[in-house]
């Protein structure tokens, strides 16, 4: 059910409520069903409670469209494409400690942090001998190739702060997505292309190639 007719439903409620109308007038309003003063009085407790809900879904994804913006993998995205986007997000809470990906592991997510740090690390020689590369913190994401292939992480990524929240993609659904709308998976993996050039040219400077 969409925003504005749970927005009105609400609104037209609390009118029958507050001029004392029938019961039949809220026959109308909810589906032909016959309440009593206080099961009227608890339906529309709940109905706000969901009119609440509502809304602070609606501000959440215009807070996480708002940093999907910023990100430079999504670059060249119209606004109605970012709300797509961040539509496909899914949250999850870690505390610290709480791993997001390993090392070698398969994976098929994008994460993309939205509060709190994470950090990246990687395993050098013995299995417990770890290296942290970065730390990343809100409008960041590791775990881009993901969209491209399946293949192993090439870093461990975890938590170190209570309470860090990260927006996931599925690969599945960034490719429905993309099903919908091409211009999206085009945006994207052109951002992807352009990002392994720069890092590949950077190397190959680092490295005296040419």
């Amino acid at each position: 059910m969409t925003f504005i007719v749970l927005q009105n439903l609400w609104q037209s409620a609390t009118l029958v409520i507050a001029k004392r109308q029938s019961v039949r007038k809220l026959q109308v309003l909810f589906n032909g069903r016959a309440f009593s003063v206080n099961k009227k009085t608890k339906l529309l407790q709940l109905w706000k409670i969901r009119y609440k809900m509502i809304l602070s879904d609606r501000d959440r994804l215009m807070e996480l469209t708002n940093i999907l913006r910023k990100i430079e993998l999504f670059n060249g995205l119209s606004k109605d494409e970012l709300r797509r986007l961040a539509s496909k997000c899914i949250e999850r809470r870690l505390e610290r400690g709480e791993v997001i990906t390993t090392q070698g592991v398969r994976g098929d997510e994008l994460f993309i942090v939205t509060e709190g740090l994470v950090e990246v690390l990687i395993t050098e020689g013995k299995k417990d001998s770890h290296k942290i590369i970065v730390n990343l913190g809100e409008g960041q994401l590791v775990g881009e190739m993901s969209l491209v292939d399946k293949g192993p992480r090439s870093a461990t990524v975890r938590a170190i702060t209570d309470s860090t929240v990260v927006q996931v993609i599925h690969r599945d659904q960034f490719e429905a997505l993309c099903e919908e709308n091409t211009h999206i998976g085009f945006v994207v993996m052109r951002n992807i292309a352009t990002d392994l050039s720069f890092k590949i040219r950077h190397r190959n400077l680092s490295e005296g190639s040419w």
